[in-house]
């Protein structure tokens, strides 16, 4: 299971544009930097939740995610944790498991943006 992202941009410039004129342009890239450095141990407790099957984990830990891309624009980032949530939410880890790969695709993509 993937989520097609084609259309989505990595980030929303429109939030980006409004960071920048509120902290600088300095600002969203220290925010992105902050999240991409908490992520990391998010990504090692969310893999070690789906390895023993813990779906409420996973959903709390996809939820963080979410969160935090959603705060700092990273679109594709937020609609896959969403997505990997909402599988963990209805029990489906099968489909979370799938999701976890495109998770890290789309959080090398925001690295690189």
């Amino acid at each position: 299971m993937t989520l097609d992202l084609a259309s989505v941009p990595v980030i929303d410039r429109s939030l980006r544009e409004e960071l920048d004129m509120v902290g600088g342009p300095q600002l969203h890239p220290r925010l992105v930097g902050i999240f991409m450095e908490d992520v990391q141990a998010m990504r090692t407790e969310l893999d070690a939740a789906l390895h023993i099957e813990d779906a409420p984990a996973a959903k709390r830990i996809a939820h963080r995610v979410k969160g935090g891309a959603a705060a700092i624009g990273a679109r594709r980032v937020a609609m896959v944790a969403s997505a990997l949530e909402s599988a963990a939410r209805e029990g489906s880890l099968a489909s979370a498991q799938a999701l976890r790969p495109q998770l890290d695709v789309e959080l090398d993509a925001l690295a690189r943006a």
